[in-house]
């Protein structure tokens, strides 16, 4: 029983600390111009960290941060069938909201490597499986 409440009292501060780093790139992206539209979006092909609209585009946005002295970074966790995931959530997402497909979208990634600072984080725009980027 203790070993249960163990792993449950873990999961909550690993669930806190997710949160934490979801509201800093809210904050982030925010501050960077992008307008925020819906947090934690759910369907029944994924989730979505954070929908954000930037100009005529949405943002579909994965926040992903590692303590210091992690083994592998933020932007390292990112595995290819989560990035398959996150786009079939994103496909759902703008079948629902833009089925007429008027708005362009990508998906980004907010890294955050240590505590959440502007200075530990690294915004990746247009996320591809094979790990290319498209950051103009």
């Amino acid at each position: 029983m203790a070993r249960n409440l163990a792993s449950r009292i873990g999961t909550g501060k690993v669930r806190n600390r997710g949160l934490r780093a979801e509201r800093f790139a809210a904050s982030y992206l925010q501050r960077r111009g992008l307008k925020l539209i819906a947090r934690n979006w759910h369907c029944a092909r994924g989730e979505i960290d954070l929908v954000c609209i930037e100009g005529e585009t949405i943002v579909f946005v994965e926040v992903k941060q590692r303590q210091c002295g992690a083994l592998v970074s933020a932007e390292e966790s990112i595995s290819a069938g989560k990035l398959r995931r996150l786009g079939a959530a994103a496909n759902s997402w703008i079948a629902r909201y833009d089925p007429a497909g008027k708005l362009g979208a990508r998906i980004d990634l907010v890294a955050i490597n240590g505590i959440p600072a502007d200075s530990n984080t690294h915004w990746i725009k247009s996320l591809s499986i094979g790990g290319e980027t498209d950051n103009g």
